[in-house]
């Protein structure tokens, strides 16, 4: 089965990073987008993004971008090799089934 991946950045200056602002931003988005909801959201570890994301779009998958997930990694997981093959995991486009089987090999490679 296809499935339909349409990926949407929006850029947006504001003055204010509070919650107020994020719903404005996030009701113009729905404005322009007609009402459809998208069912995937990836953004950066703003807090206050993330709690506004959880009252407009309850039913949205949130996620934090590759971006602030790396430096955690490299943080919090012993195995400095581990990262490239990480890296490459996480960029890739899998159907399930393909990305449990590809994480349990990531595991037993690295003992983790």
């Amino acid at each position: 089965m296809d499935r339909l991946n349409i990926q949407i950045i929006i850029v947006a200056l504001v003055t204010s990073g509070n919650k107020e602002t994020y719903i404005w931003l996030l009701e113009q988005f729905n404005d322009a987008m007609k009402g459809k909801v998208s069912c995937s959201i990836i953004i950066n570890g703003d807090v206050a993004m993330k709690n506004v994301i959880k009252k407009v779009y309850p039913s949205a998958f949130h996620r934090l971008c590759a971006w602030n997930l790396l430096p955690n990694v490299v943080s919090n997981v012993c195995p400095y090799d581990f990262l490239p093959d990480l890296k490459r995991f996480m960029l890739s486009d899998l159907e399930i089934f393909q990305f449990e089987n590809k994480w349990n090999e990531m595991v037993m490679k690295f003992g983790l």
